[in-house]
């Protein structure tokens, strides 16, 4: 019974440029996992990379919804351009200059919120494609525009989101309706204990909501290629790899570190077996 009811749901991720160009790439994992759990997966992407090459990997059981027509569409930003006037941007900026103490100039700020309304607007067109049913899950891979979005589906179906560096740490750059979000989400998993503290002390104290809706989600992928039979030898040689950018945030100063540390309890135990 419970697995009969699990297969009527549905999941409606919605991406900003999976399964076009190279972002996202842990996407492609979370999807072999969860088409297994439902009977459908919609991706809605804002991708404007449509026709840039091959689209990468995408269940069988995927509908994919394109929600951007083409890279640039001049009537959606005139129409997010005309919102910019409007009251709730007006509070959104007192919000940010005043409580979250904003280090961004007006003009980046408005900026950021147009960004909002133009995700905003081209995930709405996307979903109005799909129809959403009572149980459906909602799920956003960035707690950005697109959430901002499913964040007014509060109550009609399940809502979640990841949450990941830009999109949660407000102490290194401004990102609008932290707010309208954080109440209009049923679950948010950050992809780390930093993010997810970063939140609560920042965020939650300006919302109606419980901490407990924070969760740690941590991003991973398949160990690809290694039989489960092997294991190194104590004399073998080893390789570490790491995916990611060369940037400070990366943190990959921490890897020689630890290298470091090997390295002299090696030596440790070697000169230890030699004094004994």
């Amino acid at each position: 019974m419970e697995r009969l009811a699990r297969k009527e749901m549905r999941l409606i991720e919605i991406t900003l440029d999976y399964p076009y160009a190279n972002g996202e790439p842990f996407i492609e994992d979370e999807l072999r996992i969860a088409e297994g759990f439902f009977d459908e997966i919609i991706l809605v992407s804002m991708s404007g990379h449509t026709n840039n090459g091959p689209v990468r990997y995408v269940p069988g059981n995927v509908k994919l919804v394109n929600a951007r027509k083409k890279q640039y569409e001049p009537l959606i930003a005139i129409a997010c351009f005309i919102r910019l006037l409007g009251w709730k941007t007006v509070r959104e900026v007192i919000f940010a200059r005043k409580n979250i103490k904003a280090k961004e100039n007006i003009i980046k700020i408005y900026r950021t919120i147009f960004l909002y309304y133009y995700y905003d607007a081209l995930t709405r067109r996307g979903l109005r494609q799909i129809g959403i049913r009572e149980h459906d899950v909602l799920y956003s891979y960035w707690m950005a525009g697109p959430a901002y979005s499913l964040a007014a589906f509060k109550h009609k179906c399940l809502t979640v989101t990841r949450t990941h560096r830009f999109d949660c740490f407000i102490e290194n750059g401004y990102q609008p309706f932290r707010r309208e979000i954080i109440e209009g989400m049923d679950a948010i998993y950050s992809i780390s204990d930093a993010g997810k503290k970063s939140i609560e002390r920042r965020l939650m104290p300006f919302t109606s909501s419980s901490e407990d809706k924070v969760r740690v989600a941590r991003l991973g992928i398949f160990a690809y290629g290694l039989p489960k039979e092997w294991k190194r030898k104590e004399d073998d040689p080893f390789e570490i790899l790491t995916c990611s950018y060369i940037k400070d945030v990366k943190r990959l100063d921490l890897i020689i570190g630890a290298l470091e540390n090997i390295m002299i309890r090696s030596e440790e135990r070697r000169v230890g077996k030699e004094c004994s």
